[in-house]
């Protein structure tokens, strides 16, 4: 997670005040991994920490809503299960 979040979230949102960052700029971050042809799955995984991240911020009181809720991410995750 620390990977990911160095990776993909870091730079679009780091420097960024806790307050400040917007469900915008989390689309337009996702949206920006999807343009560089990430796959759906890892985009997901993404979407999934910044959402994990704001969940604690609001558990902990600094935060009242979370930015990652509801925004979407295109793609279908594809299945590693083997079929018999």
């Amino acid at each position: 997670m620390q990977q990911r979040f160095r990776d993909y979230l870091q730079k679009p949102l780091g420097d960024q005040k806790l307050t400040s960052i917007t469900r915008t700029m989390i689309a337009r971050a996702l949206s920006e991994l999807e343009k560089a042809g990430k796959a759906p799955a890892t985009v997901k995984l993404v979407r999934a920490l910044a959402s994990g991240i704001f969940g604690k911020a609001i558990e902990w009181g600094y935060l009242e809503s979370n930015p990652a809720q509801g925004v979407k991410v295109a793609g279908r995750t594809v299945s590693r299960d083997c079929a018999d």
